[in-house]
């Protein structure tokens, strides 16, 4: 039985004693994780749903979301769940580890998937081979791509296919004026937006519209891939994100999904598009995982803000 989370080791503590402030931000997140679950319990175990695909929205706020979901052409149902997690590991951890899905196939652009449990899906794709240097992330067109044939070689399996987007870093027209006009390079790998907006080098207002258009791009590609796979899709996100909110009165804004329990970072879209036929679902012996290099990993991760 284990009695401590995996983070509690002698590592993270020796690294508390160093720098106190980790402490503090340990003791937040529990308060916040218990005044959270308190009002809204634990959230929803997105596994145990009914779909033949879940796909799975990176950063995504519900508001925004339900803002821009009908403009993208996909027809359907809206609702909000609360996610397990107000960040990707915690959403995997508590929807995915110790489960024995060996009826999914799991598509992700998301770095942590690496860290799955051999035999936790039938077969796991990361997709970090199809990292874009300059966009310093994975485009949704290549997960689109990926998806489609982990679907086409796997058609008696359940897909979960996991976009980057609307995560930092962003992606589309305003993006890419603001890497033009500001050199985010110079700031800390992983926060370059959010350093270059403490700055005053980019505005509340690019990053607003910035997180508008790379939702807008995801969403074209997730009603490309509905075209091209059968059965029951929803659509959802691993957690939401904070733009500029302040989670106390009078305290400063706050950018991004620190490891704290709120309702902007846990409540997130369950969107149900129409469909015409099921899928016919097997489970089966799981595929070896092919896991990727550490360093590679890590690399993706610290550019995606994880590290």
């Amino acid at each position: 039985m284990t009695l401590l989370p995996d983070r509690y080791t002698l590592d993270n503590f020796t690294a508390g004693l160093r720098n106190p402030k980790l402490f503090q931000i340990e003791l937040r997140r529990m308060l916040t994780y218990q005044l959270f679950t308190a009002a809204h319990g634990r959230g929803i175990s997105v596994t145990e749903q009914d779909w033949d695909t879940l796909v799975i929205l990176d950063a995504c706020r519900y508001d925004y979301f339900a803002d821009r979901v009908e403009q993208s052409g996909i027809d359907g149902s809206l609702s909000s769940v609360i996610s397990r997690g107000p960040e990707s590991w915690i959403f995997m951890s508590e929807n995915f580890v110790g489960n024995e899905l060996h009826d999914t196939v799991y598509v992700s652009a998301n770095p942590h998937a690496n860290e799955l449990p051999d035999g936790t899906f039938f077969r796991v794709e990361p997709l970090l081979d199809s990292w874009d240097p300059d966009a310093e992330t994975i485009l949704p067109d290549d997960v689109v791509s990926a998806a489609v044939d982990m679907h086409e070689r796997h058609p008696d399996k359940r897909l979960i296919v996991h976009f980057m987007q609307p995560h930092i870093p962003y992606i589309g027209e305003t993006a890419e004026q603001v890497r033009r006009d500001v050199d985010i390079s110079r700031f800390r790998v992983g926060s370059r937006w959010w350093d270059a907006m403490e700055a005053g080098e980019i505005s509340r207002e690019q990053t607003h519209e910035a997180y508008v258009e790379s939702l807008d791009i995801v969403l074209e590609h997730v009603a490309s891939l509905l075209e091209q796979v059968d059965g029951k899709t929803v659509i959802t996100a691993d957690h939401g994100e904070l733009l500029g909110e302040r989670l106390v009165p009078f305290g400063p804004p706050h950018y991004g999904h620190p490891p704290i329990h709120t309702a902007k970072l846990r409540t997130v879209p369950w969107f149900e598009p129409e469909f015409d036929d099921r899928r016919e679902v097997v489970a089966e012996d799981p595929m070896a995982v092919e896991r990727l290099d550490d360093e590679e990993v890590g690399d993706r991760l610290e550019a995606l803000g994880y590290v």
